[in-house]
C-alpha cells in the first residue's frame, strides 16, 4: 500500500515504528476486524479528537501506516478526489505524523461533514451544516420537505446522522 495511508483509528498509546495498527470489529462486510485508514491528514486528525460520534480524551495521535492485503473501501464513507477511505485487517506503522492532535470536536464534526452521505449517496449535510432530508422522507409523499428541513435546522449544524434519524422517527413517523 502506498505510504500517504493515514491510520486515524488508535486506541492505544505511543505506537513507533514497526509496530502492528490497532484494529476493531466492523459489522461490514461481516463481523470482523479491521485497521480503518484515510489519505486525508485532516480527517485522519479529526477522527483522532471525535472518533465514531464520541470525543476522544486519550490517544489522539495520528500514525502513517503500511496496510496488508486486501485493502478494501469503507463502506461507511464517501470518497472523492481529497480523500480515500479503506480498512485492511492488519497494518504497520510507518510513523508518527502528529501526537496530541488540538482540533475542537466541532471542528471534526466540520471536517466530518464532507463525506458523510445518505445511503442513496446524498449528502446528509448543505452547505451551512444543517441535516438534509434523508432519502427515506425525501421520497415519501406524506411529508413536506420543507417543513421537515425547518425541523431538522432546530438540530443545529452538523448533528450526527443517527441523531437526525431518531428525531425525524419521533416526528414524522
Amino acid at each position: 500500500m502506498t505510504e500517504d495511508i493515514v491510520l486515524y483509528r488508535a486506541d492505544v498509546r505511543g505506537l513507533k515504528r514497526g509496530a502492528e495498527t490497532g484494529r476493531m470489529v466492523a459489522w461490514w462486510p461481516e463481523d470482523r476486524e479491521y485497521t480503518y485508514a484515510t489519505t486525508n491528514l485532516e480527517v485522519a486528525r479529526a477522527f483522532a479528537v471525535y472518533a465514531f460520534g464520541v470525543p476522544r480524551d486519550h490517544e489522539r495521535s495520528v500514525y502513517r501506516v503500511d496496510l496488508d492485503d486486501p485493502i478494501v473501501g469503507d463502506p461507511e464513507f464517501w470518497c472523492d478526489q481529497n480523500a480515500s477511505f479503506v480498512m485492511s485487517h492488519w497494518g504497520t506503522v510507518l510513523e508518527v505524523v502528529e501526537e496530541n492532535v488540538t482540533m475542537t470536536i466541532d471542528e471534526a464534526r466540520e471536517v466530518f461533514s464532507r463525506y458523510a452521505r445518505w445511503v442513496d449517496k446524498s449528502p446528509v449535510y448543505d452547505n451551512d451544516g444543517y441535516a438534509t432530508v434523508p432519502p427515506i422522507w425525501r421520497n415519501d409523499n406524506r411529508f413536506d420537505n420543507d417543513e421537515i428541513r425547518q425541523q431538522l435546522r432546530t438540530l443545529g449544524t452538523y448533528p450526527e446522522p443517527h441523531a437526525v434519524l431518531e428525531f425525524l422517527n419521533e416526528r414524522f413517523p
